[in-house]
C-alpha cells in the first residue's frame, strides 16, 4: 500500500511540474491572481547608498509627457512622481488615435558600490497604484491590461576598435563583435576631444559605414510619437558647451529621417539619423557656425526596443545589420589640420554610453498588489512576475547604471467614453537602493576527533554582547544557548562520518546563518595513521588506464579508512588491497569504484563497505586507473621503496624507480590496531560470531585433529594461559549461554 501511495504522489508531482506555464505579460484576473506578496527575509541592517523623496529639485530625472512631478498624491512628505491614467495625447500634445501608450521616467545616473561577502544591494519605493484596468476583458485593442514595470541598464561602452569590415585598416565600431552587430535600446557615443575651431572655420571629414534597421513603417507606427520617421538611427553631433549638451551637425548629404525611435525610446527627444545600408563612404560637415569656439564632436548609434541585429526576446530572429563603423576622422582649417584619428595609431577618441535595458519586473494594480489600497513601499520579492522579482541589484556592484519606470495604459483608459473607471495612475515615491548586511557566521570551526565523540570549537563571536550558540549536526540542530566557544559532541558511532556547524544567536533571538561544516569521524585510541609520505605533493601523476599502483603498510587490525591526495576535481579510479606475497602485491582482497573526488584529501570509509576485513601483517593499498582519472599526488621527498606499479591486471609489479620516478604515492592507511579485532574472544573461526562452530574447533585441536593459526589460538585462549584447554571451552559455552 505504502509503495502505490508514493507512487500516486510521485505521479501528481510528475504532473503538476509538467502544467507549470509562462505566464509573463498575462492580466491578473486572466491568471486567477490573488496571492499576498512575499517580501525576501530581512537581514540584520541597511545602509541606504541613494535616496530621493523628489522634494526639491528633480530635474535630473527625465519624464516623457506621460509623467509629472505631482504635489497632488504623495507617501512623503509633498511630492511624488504620477503618470495619470487620463493619457489623451502624445509625447508632443498631439491626440492620441491608437491604443497603445508607453511612458518612461527616467533615473539619472546612479553609481552603485562594491559590496563584501555577506553583503547584497537591492532597490525599493514607495507605491500608490491607481491603474483599474487589470481585468483581462479581451480589451478591443488585442493588447495586455494596464501595467507598470521597472527596467535597469547600466553605462557600457561598445565603440571599439576592430578590423571588422575593413576600408583602410583598423576602424571605430559601436558594435558586438560577438553577435556582429547591435543589440536594442543602444545608447552609444564617440567623442574627440575638445577641439579649437578657428576664426576662419574649419571642416570634418570622416569615412562611414552603417547597416542599420531600415525607417521603413516608423511614420505613423508610435501614437506618442506622431512625428516619428525612423527607427534605429546613426547620427553626427556637436558640443560647444563643454559637453554638456549636444545638438545634430548636419553633412553636406544630410540625414535620412528627422525623428528617430532609437533617440525618443532612450529619452533623447526627436533627433535625426542614417538607416538602411551604405559603402564605405565619406560624410562631410562645415563647422564655420562654431569659429572661435572649443567644440567636441560626437558620433552616435541610438537602437529601439526591437529588430536589433540579434532579437530572441523581441522578435525571436537574427538580422544581417551591423550598425555603424567611423574611420579616417579629419578636422581641418585650410590646410592645417586641427584633430585626426584613423584608429590605427594614436587613438584619441573617447567612447561612453548605455547597453540594452534589463526588465527587473512588471506589475498590474489588481487589488491584491502592493500599493492599490494606498500608499505601499515596494521591496524585494514583491514583484507579480519578471527576470528580477527580488530587485537585487548585486550584479552591477561597482557600475553605473539608470532605471526606467515604465507604464502601459490602452484603451480602456483614454477612450473618449471609458467602459472602466479611469484612475488616478502609478504614483512613485521615496525610491532607495541599499546594502542588506547581514553579520558573518561564526567562523574557525574545528572538530577534533574523540572515541564515540568529538570536542567542537569555532571563534567566538567578540562583537555582540550576550551571544549563545547553536550547534547543528548533519544540518539537525542538537543544542542551544550554548556559552562560550566550544561543545563536547558524546554518543556518537565509531568510524562513522559527522557533519557539524554552529550559528550565533543574539538576546533579541536573531539568528546568524550557520558556519561552514566540518566533519569529523570518531574513532578509539586504538586507531592508527599510517602513511609513507609527508602529507604534501611536489607533483602529480597518472600512469594511464589499466595500470595499478601500490604502497607498502605493516599493521595487524581492522581496515577503516583509504585516503588519498587527487591533484585535481573529479574522475574514478578502483580502490584495491592486496594480500603481501614476498615483499610485493599478491592476492586481492578488496576492491571497489570510487569518483568525483575533490583537489586535496579525500577518505573512502571501507569499513562502511566491508565491517570484517582485518589485514596481518604486510599488505598494500593502491588503485587501478581508469582513462578519466585524475593525477594522484606524488611526494618526491621520500624514499622510494614502498610504492609499486604494473601495466595491467596480469602484468608483473615492478619499483616506481623503474618507472623513473623517485618518491611515494600519497595513500594512507587508517587501521584499527585494537587486539580484540584480529584475536575476537571465543570466535576461533574468525567469522564475527562465536558459536557451536567455534566449539568444535576448540575440541578437535585437543584432540589433535586441526592445527590451529596464532590468530585462532590467541581467539580461543580465554584464561590467557598459552594453551587451549577444557577450561577455555567452558568458558566460550558460558558467552554462548548468557549471549
Amino acid at each position: 500500500m505504502k509503495k502505490i501511495i508514493i507512487c500516486l504522489v510521485i505521479f501528481l508531482v510528475g504532473t503538476l511540474s509538467a502544467g507549470v506555464q509562462d505566464t509573463k505579460r498575462k492580466s491578473a484576473r486572466e491568471l486567477g491572481i490573488t496571492n499576498v506578496p512575499t517580501p525576501i527575509i530581512q537581514s540584520r541592517y541597511e545602509t541606504n547608498v541613494y535616496y530621493r523623496d523628489f522634494e526639491g529639485d528633480v530635474s535630473d530625472w527625465v519624464t516623457d509627457s506621460g509623467w509629472n512631478h505631482s504635489d497632488q498624491n504623495s507617501s512623503s512628505p509633498v511630492h511624488s512622481f504620477n503618470s495619470p491614467n487620463d493619457a489623451t495625447t502624445d509625447a508632443v500634445g498631439e491626440p492620441l488615435d491608437s491604443a497603445r501608450a508607453f511612458w518612461n521616467l527616467l533615473s539619472p545616473d546612479i553609481q552603485i558600490p562594491l559590496v563584501e561577502d555577506m553583503e547584497d544591494i537591492y532597490f525599493k519605493f514607495d507605491v500608490r497604484c491607481d491603474m483599474p484596468d487589470w481585468d483581462g476583458d479581451a480589451d478591443v485593442d488585442g493588447y495586455l491590461d494596464d501595467y507598470y514595470g521597472v527596467s535597469v541598464r547600466e553605462i557600457d561602452a561598445v565603440w571599439h576598435v576592430t578590423d571588422f569590415n575593413p576600408t583602410d585598416g583598423n576602424s571605430y565600431w559601436a558594435g558586438n563583435e560577438e553577435v556582429g552587430g547591435y543589440l536594442n535600446s543602444w545608447i552609444q557615443y564617440l567623442d574627440t576631444p575638445t577641439i579649437e575651431v578657428p576664426s576662419e572655420g574649419a571642416v570634418l571629414d570622416a569615412d562611414m559605414y552603417w547597416y542599420i534597421e531600415s525607417a521603413a513603417g516608423a511614420a505613423g507606427a508610435v501614437p506618442e510619437w506622431p512625428q516619428l520617421d525612423g527607427w534605429d538611427q546613426a547620427l553626427v553631433m556637436i558640443s560647444n558647451d563643454d559637453g554638456n549638451t549636444f545638438v545634430p551637425l548636419y553633412s553636406d548629404n544630410g540625414y535620412d529621417f528627422e525623428c528617430g525611435y532609437g533617440a525618443a525610446w532612450n529619452g533623447l527627444g526627436c533627433l535625426p539619423g542614417w538607416a538602411e545600408q551604405t559603402s564605405w563612404h565619406n560624410e562631410s560637415f562645415d563647422l564655420g557656425q562654431y569659429s572661435g569656439e572649443s567644440v567636441i564632436i560626437r558620433f552616435a548609434f541610438l537602437s529601439d526596443p526591437c529588430y536589433a541585429t540579434s532579437d530572441p526576446e523581441c522578435t525571436g530572429g537574427t538580422y544581417p545589420d551591423t550598425g555603424f563603423q567611423i574611420d579616417n576622422i579629419i578636422v581641418r582649417s585650410g590646410e592645417t589640420v586641427l584633430f585626426s584619428d584613423d584608429a590605427d595609431g594614436d587613438q584619441q577618441m573617447v567612447a561612453s554610453g548605455f547597453g540594452s535595458w534589463n526588465d527587473f519586473f512588471y506589475d498590474y494594480c489588481d487589488i491584491d498588489r502592493p500599493g492599490t489600497l494606498g500608499w505601499e513601499t515596494y521591496e524585494p520579492g514583491m514583484a507579480f512576475s519578471g527576470d528580477n522579482p527580488l530587485m537585487d541589484l548585486t550584479s552591477f556592484q561597482g557600475k553605473t547604471v539608470r532605471f526606467k519606470f515604465e507604464t502601459r495604459y490602452d484603451d480602456d483608459d483614454y477612450n473618449p467614453f471609458p467602459t472602466d473607471t479611469v484612475g488616478t495612475g502609478l504614483w512613485i515615491d521615496n525610491f532607495g537602493i541599499y546594502v542588506n548586511t547581514m553579520y558573518s557566521p561564526p567562523s574557525g570551526l574545528v572538530a577534533e576527533s574523540l572515541d564515540s565523540g568529538a570536542m567542537l570549537t569555532w571563534t567566538e563571536i567578540d562583537s555582540l554582547d550576550g551571544v549563545t550558540y547553536n550547534v547543528f549536526q548533519n544540518n539537525a540542530i542538537i543544542a542551544n544557548g550554548v556559552m562560550g566557544n566550544s561543545y563536547l559532541v558524546t554518543e556518537l558511532m565509531n568510524n562513522n562520518d559527522y557533519r557539524f556547524s554552529v550559528s550565533w544567536v543574539h538576546p533579541s533571538g536573531e539568528e546568524s546563518l550557520q558556519s561552514s561544516e566540518v566533519t569529523v569521524i570518531p574513532q578509539a585510541e586504538t586507531v592508527v595513521h599510517f602513511s609513507n609520505d609527508d602529507g604534501m605533493p611536489e607533483d602529480g601523476f597518472n600512469f594511464g588506464s589499466q595500470h595499478s599502483s601500490a604502497v607498502k603498510f605493516s599493521a595487524t587490525g581492522m581496515v577503516l579508512r583509504f585516503n588519498w591526495y587527487q591533484m585535481s576535481n573529479g574522475g574514478a579510479f578502483h580502490i584495491k588491497i592486496w594480500e603481501d606475497s614476498g615483499g610485493m602485491p599478491g592476492g586481492e582482497i578488496y576492491s571497489r569504484i570510487v569518483n568525483n573526488g575533490v583537489e586535496g584529501w579525500n577518505t573512502f570509509n571501507v569499513n562502511n563497505d566491508d565491517p570484517n576485513l582485518v589485514v596481518n601483517g604486510d599488505f598494500w593499498m593502491g588503485f587501478s586507473e581508469f582513462s578519466t582519472t585524475s593525477p594522484f599526488g606524488f611526494d618526491t621527498s621520500s624514499e622510494n621503496s614502498t610504492t609499486m606499479f604494473r601495466d595491467g591486471p596480469t602484468s608483473s609489479w615492478s619499483l616506481i624507480s623503474e618507472a623513473g620516478l623517485s618518491g611515494n604515492i600519497m595513500i594512507h592507511a587508517i587501521i584499527d590496531t585494537d587486539a580484540n579485532i584480529t584475536c575476537p574472544p571465543g570466535d576461533l573461526n574468525l567469522d564475527g560470531n562465536v558459536n557451536v562452530q567455534d566449539i568444535l574447533g576448540m575440541v578437535n585441536s585437543i584432540l589433535g585433529a586441526l592445527q590451529l593459526s596464532n590468530d585462532q589460538v590467541c581467539s580461543a585462549d580465554m584464561n590467557g594461559d598459552g594453551l587451549v584447554t577444557i577450561v577455555d571451552i567452558t568458558v566460550v559455552i558460558n558467552m554462548i549461554l548468557n549471549n
